[in-house]
């Protein structure tokens, strides 16, 4: 923002910052290491939620969004689908649990 914001003599702009879906499931893997993955996930989601807000827009003209990309078939992934099955019973299609962890 410092460089970016127009407050500060910058053009705007847009950032653009990677999370993971990983960021809205907090408590769901079976590691330490996966727990903080999803922890700096989580991270980015707050400084995005806190400084993509339209006033931030208006004032600097500084535009921050983040994706959330579903998954790659990886062992975190594996261990997360296994928890939740433990949790919620059979598998059930990504999209189910897209939507379940999604939305509000």
């Amino acid at each position: 923002m410092e460089r970016m914001g127009v407050s500060k003599g910058g053009k705007g702009g847009l950032i653009l910052q990677t999370s993971s879906l990983a960021s809205l499931i907090s408590g769901s893997f079976d590691s330490a290491e996966e727990e903080m993955y999803t922890a700096t996930k989580c991270a980015i989601m707050g400084l995005t939620r806190s400084m993509g807000k339209h006033e931030t827009w208006v004032k600097e003209k500084v535009k921050m969004v983040a994706v959330c990309p579903w998954g790659v078939k990886t062992n975190m992934l594996k261990s997360f689908v296994h928890t939740m099955e433990k949790a919620d019973g059979p598998r059930k299609s990504p999209s189910w649990y897209q939507k379940r962890l999604i939305e509000p």
